[in-house]
C-alpha cells in the first residue's frame, strides 16, 4: 500500500476531504501548509494527538509552543483521518489560497508516532515500531513549550539540530550518545525530551539501505536520510 503523498490543492472556503490514497486509519501524521502566505504557521496534525470529537489537536514546526487546541473551525482538521486521506476546514481551505500537504502513514521500516510521559531518568529507552534504522527522528514536548530536538543520522547520535531554528548542530546528550535502534531510543532527561510529567510526541523516520519492503516485490527502498558535505568555493 502507499504510505506517502505530497499533494497539491486548491481552498474552497468550504470544508472538503482531500483524496490523496494514503490509508490513515492505520495512524500516520499530515503536515500541511499554506504556500501563498507566509504569515501561516506550518500545521502538523497526527493519530495519536488528533482528539476527537473536534480532532482541532496540533503542533507547529515553526515555534516552541505546546500543541495547540483550535477553538471553533479556524485551525482545526475537522474530522477523522480516512482511509484515502484526511478532511480539511478553516484556515487549511481558505478559498482561492495554495496549499501543501505531507501525508506520512505508520508503517514498518517507513514511519512511526509515539507518544510518552517524562519520567525526569537519564538513560531511559522509549520503543517504536519502526523495525529498522531510524533516518531522523523529531521529538516535541506538548504539554509545554519547548524547541523541536532532532536526531539525524547524518550528525550522529552526540549531536543535535533544533527544527525551528536555523542554528548549527550542537553536542548534548538528549539521545545519550546512544544511536536509536530498530526498536527504542535513548532519551535524557533534559527536559526538552524527558521532563517528569510532560507529554511527549517523536516522529521517526526509517533509513532503508537495501532492506526495505516496498514495491510490486516487497524488495524496495523508499526513504533514506543521508548528508552533504557543501563546498565553500
Amino acid at each position: 500500500p502507499d504510505v506517502f503523498s505530497t499533494f497539491l490543492y486548491e481552498g474552497t472556503g468550504a470544508n472538503r476531504s482531500i483524496v490523496n490514497g494514503i490509508d490513515l486509519t492505520e495512524g500516520g501524521l499530515v503536515w500541511i501548509k499554506d504556500r501563498d502566505s507566509g504569515s501561516r504557521a506550518h500545521y502538523l496534525f497526527d493519530s495519536e494527538n488528533l482528539a476527537a470529537p473536534n480532532y482541532n489537536q496540533y503542533l507547529s514546526s515553526n515555534d516552541t509552543d505546546a500543541i495547540y487546541s483550535a477553538s471553533g473551525t479556524g485551525n482545526g482538521l475537522g474530522g477523522a483521518f480516512t482511509s484515502n486521506g484526511f478532511p480539511v476546514q478553516g484556515n487549511h481551505s481558505s478559498s482561492g489560497q495554495d496549499y501543501v500537504s505531507w501525508t506520512f502513514r505508520k508503517a514498518e521500516k517507513f514511519f512511526d508516532v509515539v507518544t510518552y510521559t517524562g519520567n525526569g531518568t537519564q538513560n531511559r529507552t522509549i520503543s517504536h515500531n519502526l523495525g529498522s534504522d531510524v533516518g531522523m527522528m523529531l521529538i516535541k514536548k506538548t504539554s509545554g513549550s519547548a524547541n523541536w530536538i532532532v536526531y539525524h543520522r547524518g550528525i550522529g547520535a552526540t549531536n543535535y539540530l533544533e527544527l525551528d531554528n536555523d542554528s548549527q548542530a550542537n553536542d548534548y546528550h538528549f539521545f545519550q550518545d546512544t544511536t536509536p535502534t530498530s526498536t527504542q531510543f535513548t532519551i535524557h532527561s533534559n527536559s526538552k525530551v524527558n521532563q517528569n510529567g510532560e507529554t511527549y510526541v517523536a516522529y521517526l523516520f526509517a533509513h532503508n539501505n537495501n532492506d526495505g519492503e516496498f514495491g510490486p516485490d516487497s524488495d524496495q527502498d523508499i526513504i533514506s536520510c543521508g548528508s552533504v558535505n557543501a563546498s565553500s568555493t
